[in-house]
């Protein structure tokens, strides 16, 4: 599936652990990210990551009850090139915090928050 460079909507409801996300780009493609979840600190908050259908994108989402929710960031491909999005109306002082640390990743590091959300997704299943 390709995703076009114009981000229409990020599709999301708050729901804990259990929370797919959807990311509707330009041209009506859809990417599902509900690989996982797995948990991780930025910021100084908790984070739920989800990996994505195009096996290579992103989402990471709050944890109920911390400072940053509701928020939502997605690093997502246009190609090759990877774009961080951040949407939601947490504390925005906690979401500035993990955006200062996840501006920061690689592509290598996103691709390693991939794999490490597919692998927790083969444990739980297992």
């Amino acid at each position: 599936m390709k995703i076009t460079p114009i981000l229409i909507a990020l599709s999301f409801s708050f729901c804990g652990a259990s929370c797919p996300a959807s990311v509707i780009a330009a041209a009506g493609n859809t990417l599902t990210c509900n690989i996982g979840p797995l948990a991780k600190s930025y910021g100084g908050g908790q984070w739920l990551v989800y990996g994505c259908s195009d096996g290579k994108s992103v989402v990471l989402i709050t944890q109920d009850g911390t400072p940053g929710a509701p928020f939502i960031f997605s690093f997502l491909y246009t190609g090759e090139k990877m774009t961080l999005h951040g949407e939601g109306t947490g504390n925005q002082q906690a979401t500035d915090a993990a955006f200062k640390e996840l501006k920061a990743l690689s592509q290598a590091d996103v691709a390693a928050l991939f794999q490490q959300a597919k692998a927790r997704a083969a444990r739980i299943a297992g």
